[in-house]
């Protein structure tokens, strides 16, 4: 073993800085991209297409701006996203009956097939966190990243996936 290497800090002597807390937030993200990523190379698709393909499969038939404002991995318009999903086959479009400049989006079969491996990827993450951390402190977690996006585009985005009425 190397004797360089820091072990991680138990929960008896957790004190860290806002630094810290800003870099373990990057370090999680970026791990947790680069698993799904390495899962997700089976059906060619990156972590940003899989949540497009997730929410379209909760929301379909949807509009690109309805789309829009339900992702995480793209504020604004996500019209390259879904583009590269409709040129793969996953994704179809069709005119809006009663709006002729909108589109309207959902699966293809094929897109169907992509979400069940999308699908098994994020219960691969989500059963992970669940071991990792207990209910308390998966409820302070959850209480303390919706504090730090308070008033932003992207806590809306995650009321009205996660806690829409």
């Amino acid at each position: 073993m190397n004797k360089n290497l820091k072990k991680s800090p138990d929960d008896t002597a957790l004190s860290v800085s806002a630094k810290e807390i800003r870099y373990l937030i990057l370090a999680v993200q970026r791990e947790g991209n680069r698993y799904l990523s390495e899962i997700l190379r089976k059906v060619n698709l990156t972590p940003a297409q899989a949540e497009v393909i997730t929410v379209l499969a909760a929301n379909e038939p949807i509009t690109l701006i309805g789309l829009g404002k339900l992702l995480v991995c793209e504020t604004g318009s996500p019209s390259r996203l879904v583009n590269s999903l409709v040129q793969k086959e996953l994704v179809a479009q069709e005119k809006h009956v009663t709006d002729g400049r909108a589109k309207l989006f959902s699966l293809t079969p094929a897109g169907r097939n992509a979400l069940r491996i999308v699908q098994e990827a994020e219960e691969t993450v989500d059963a992970f966190l669940d071991s990792s951390l207990s209910t308390e402190a998966k409820r302070v977690l959850g209480k303390s990243l919706y504090r730090i996006l308070k008033g932003t585009v992207l806590e809306q985005v995650m009321l009205k996936r996660f806690h829409a009425t």
